[in-house]
């Protein structure tokens, strides 16, 4: 049976639910167990993508082309797993459901409501997408972490908290998995019949609550009052995180006070205090013993047994070789279970390493982030993740400079002299240039600017989709000698339109769809020597992004954009020094793009920064801030790029399933194989719509 924990929030939202819910994940993954986790977001939008990167923060996607809430980028990062939309339930994905059920009369004439019908399609829609694998081993995971986004007594949220009311008393009837569409009625009235609070259960919750600091004297009356709130809906908190936001730890007088005011044990409040490093939360919540509470709560003893003796008969099932004797049989589930346990501990000791590693830190790099959205920062989470995690394998500690793109621009020297000189002081003291994506023609000048200072200067660059395309914009502009190359996204009817709507897509029609999810890049036969061979007897490879891969021949990376380089212009583009080295698999959309005689200049079509993990960073911002640390501190004669580049080409193993790496035509395939022609057309058509609407609300002005 999955065990299930629920991670909710109080007082104030934002207030970092999301950390919490992943270092859980986390820790319970260092014991050994397999961990999967679910996003509730209670607004009425079907995904994340139709919402402005200033007012909700980044659109993360993922493998399967989902848009999703930046928090799945948490989960997948922390818990190095790939999960799917699924895994982010909105209400809007909830009414959807209920009301083409309600159409197509599956309700069979009743009235539908919110209790039953839309709490039990939330309480389905959990269980059915806690089974699904999301490592690689292919297993069903043993515990999924459900957050819930907002703070309890929020109207929008009301029928999640009645429908995890309900679902506490499913899942913990049940001795063992069943399928999700056995139970569609309401377990309310199972309150009367069994207690998840007695024993080990099969659902646990973790309550954040925000713990203010007044004048030195930490207040417990938020806390109290959003207990109070949870327990009148039916919700009984297991574990009380008291976030507080400073440095200093949540004092013992605080935490007695919180247990005694909300009927909890001591031990069962945690304190969870600003720390140098999101990186270190795990461990302070491992110092205050979280892992061995869920432990005995759960049970999760029992399911560590339970799946070590499950995998020895998938092997027997499978014909695999087996035991007969009992003791045997004993010993084989113990050998199984001690084989996760070594995993857990090893990625346990790895984070540990990695955190402490991070405070050792002395040398340093500066990289200039130039966006559109630099108002918020979370716009650019993903970017920022991948810079740190580079930063770490490379023992520097980051420092970004935020540098709003319009500042750059002759125009602002005119209206606000003092904001463009200061943006240009930080483009010009920073160690690398990265052009981040974006849409919309607001501020695409002044990334130009930056993305020409670093050519010429031979400062390192990094171009992801948006930056990419004006990298071959403004290499068509500067060294082409094409004055009036532009993108046809800012001007449709261009004379030379250096970046064109994808061809599969009509202009008058708008009927196809963005460029979503997971794709190959195919590296070309300029990224090889042709005369010179490697160790294993191939093509030596030459090109640089190339070996940061690993000296792959073809990469998979996700993708969200619609517009490309322009096929007609590819050719002059490489007479003139402009390789584009990633292509995809017919050749025919430029993907990557290099300048050989560059330290590092480099562009991708793809989001690279959306597979990036802490301990296994994303090739070319691992590549991108080597290059911008410049030599060696403790290898004379050599750059930290090359030490880099070396390590990558011996030991990187891509983050992606082995059974999501598959061509293009496979993947179509895949997503035809799976719905109606309805269907079909219904996402067509919908998402032509959608993305309309992702142009508007990133477009200027906005």
């Amino acid at each position: 049976m999955t065990k299930y924990i629920l991670v909710s929030g109080g007082v104030v939202s934002g207030i970092g639910k999301g950390v919490i819910a992943s270092s859980t994940g986390l820790l319970l993954k260092t014991t050994g167990l397999k961990v999967t986790a679910i996003k509730i977001d209670p607004y009425m939008n079907i995904d994340a993508g139709t919402m402005r990167p200033t007012e909700h923060g980044e659109v993360y996607v993922l493998n399967d082309g989902g848009e999703v809430d930046l928090d799945l980028g948490n989960y997948e990062r922390y818990l190095n797993v790939t999960l799917s939309r699924d895994n982010n339930i909105t209400t809007g994905k909830i009414y959807r459901q209920v009301i083409e059920k309600e159409r197509k009369g599956e309700y069979l004439g009743k009235t539908v409501q919110i209790v039953p019908h839309i709490t039990n399609a939330i309480q389905d829609w959990i269980e059915r997408v806690s089974k699904i694998p999301v490592d690689e081993s292919g297993e069903e995971p043993d515990v999924c972490i459900v957050e819930l986004g907002g703070t309890v007594g929020d109207i929008e949220s009301a029928p999640f908290i009645e429908a995890m009311r309900q679902f506490q008393f499913r899942v913990s009837q049940r001795p063992s998995s069943s399928s999700s569409s056995a139970s569609s009625s309401s377990s309310s009235s199972s309150a009367a019949m069994y207690s998840p609070h007695t024993a080990a259960a099969n659902f646990a919750l973790i309550h954040v609550s925000l713990v203010p600091d007044m004048h030195g004297e930490q207040k417990t009356k938020p806390t109290q009052t959003t207990i109070h709130s949870l327990r009148g809906l039916g919700l009984l908190p297991d574990i009380i995180a008291c976030r507080l936001l400073s440095s200093t730890p949540l004092q013992p007088s605080t935490k007695e006070k919180i247990s005694m005011f909300c009927h909890v044990d001591p031990r069962q409040v945690v304190g969870v205090h600003d720390v140098s490093s999101v990186y270190h939360v795990p461990l302070l919540l491992q110092d205050q013993g979280i892992v061995e509470y869920l432990t005995r709560r759960l049970g999760l003893g029992e399911v560590r047994v339970r799946r070590a003796a499950g995998v020895l008969g998938v092997s027997r099932a499978l014909g695999r070789p087996g035991v007969d004797d009992k003791e045997e049989e004993e010993e084989e589930t113990k050998r199984i279970w001690e084989e996760r346990r070594a995993k857990g501990r090893e990625l346990g000791k790895r984070w540990r390493e990695l955190t402490a590693g991070q405070e050792r830190l002395f040398d340093k790099v500066s990289i200039a982030l130039v966006g559109k959205y630099t108002d918020l920062k979370d716009s650019y989470m993903s970017v920022s993740k991948a810079l740190e995690h580079s930063a770490f394998r490379v023992h520097r500690k980051l420092t970004i400079q935020w540098v709003e793109s319009s500042d750059l621009e002759p125009e602002t020297q005119e209206t606000n002299p003092a904001r463009y000189h200061d943006a240009w002081r930080a483009v010009v003291g920073a160690g690398g240039i990265l052009v981040p994506g974006g849409f919309g023609h607001r501020g695409t000048e002044g990334m130009m600017l930056a993305i020409k200072y670093a050519r010429e200067q031979r400062v390192p660059f990094l171009g992801i989709c948006l930056g990419f395309q004006l990298a071959v914009v403004e290499w068509a502009r500067n060294v082409m000698d094409i004055g009036d190359a532009t993108s046809g996204e800012f001007e449709p009817e261009a004379k030379n339109p250096l970046v064109i709507f994808m061809p599969e897509i009509s202009k008058t029609h708008m009927g196809g769809t963005m460029r979503l999810g997971l794709r190959p890049t195919v590296f070309g036969p300029s990224t090889s020597s042709s005369t010179d061979t490697g160790a294993d007897g191939n093509a030596a490879v030459t090109s640089t992004i190339r070996k940061l891969y690993g000296g792959a021949g073809t990469i998979w990376e996700r993708h969200r954009h619609r517009y490309e380089v322009n096929p007609a212009y590819v050719e002059r583009l490489a007479a003139s020094g402009m390789a584009f080295v990633g292509k995809d698999e017919k050749g025919e959309r430029m993907q990557v793009c290099e300048l050989p005689d560059h330290p590092f200049f480099v562009g991708m079509q793809a989001h690279p920064e959306f597979c990036t993990r802490p301990l296994n960073p994303s090739p070319p911002f691992l590549g991108f801030v080597a290059a911008a640390c410049g030599a060696s501190t403790t290898h004379p004669g050599t750059t930290v790029l090359a030490e880099q580049v070396q390590q990558q080409m011996s030991s990187y193993a891509p983050p992606h399933p082995k059974e999501a790496m598959v061509s293009e035509a496979r993947i179509k395939r895949r997503e035809e194989e799976g719905e109606g022609e309805g269907e079909r057309q219904r996402q067509v058509d919908g998402l032509s719509e959608h993305m309309k609407v992702v142009q508007v609300v990133n477009d200027d002005g906005l």
